[in-house]
């Protein structure tokens, strides 16, 4: 920039650099596991969301969002600069009270410097608590394996119901 005033007085300002940043940086989220049981049995209890940064020197803050089927946010975790590597969830709600059965999506928001806020697109993992429903039953109920040819063999008759699919079922039968 170069100046005069009526005077005939002259200023010259250094040249200046300038940034010029029209999109916010987007970074992507893993999760994992996608179904998840936090119940306490200590097995999935719990789901982590990996984040990979689209450039972590941009980032100004951010915000990871946990929203239910209706869309609505359940709970959020926040920060300054770059978001941390990995999230972990316990599946409760902002008030401290666990989260239903169902489905639930997450979305990464960033804002950078320039005030650009980018976010990813929804993803969807689910909260499952209930246990399947089994049933086994041996057919005859009595049992007698004396090589007398009565009742000396039976047959099991197992079931399993839920709502996911369900990993093999296996029995330890005891002969006490």
């Amino acid at each position: 920039l170069t100046a005069h005033d009526l005077a005939g007085n002259k200023v010259i300002t250094p040249p200046q650099s300038v940034t010029i940043n029209r999109a916010g940086q987007i970074s992507t989220v893993q999760i994992t596991p996608l179904l998840f049981s936090p119940n306490g049995d200590g097995v999935r209890d719990d789901v982590t969301f990996r984040i990979l940064s689209g450039g972590s020197e941009l980032v100004e803050h951010w915000t990871l969002n946990i929203l239910n089927r209706s869309g609505k946010i359940v709970h959020s975790f926040s920060g300054v600069k770059e978001p941390p590597a990995k999230i972990v969830w316990e599946g409760t709600l902002a008030s401290k009270k666990p989260a239903e059965d169902g489905p639930y999506q997450v979305v990464l928001m960033e804002t950078d410097h320039a005030g650009n806020t980018a976010g990813t697109a929804p993803q969807t993992f689910e909260i499952d608590t209930i246990a399947p429903l089994a049933e086994a039953r041996l057919e005859p109920n009595l049992l007698s394996p004396n090589s007398d040819g009565v009742k000396d063999q039976g047959v099991f008759q197992l079931k399993v119901e839920d709502v996911h699919p369900v990993i093999p079922v296996h029995d330890d039968i005891d002969a006490d």
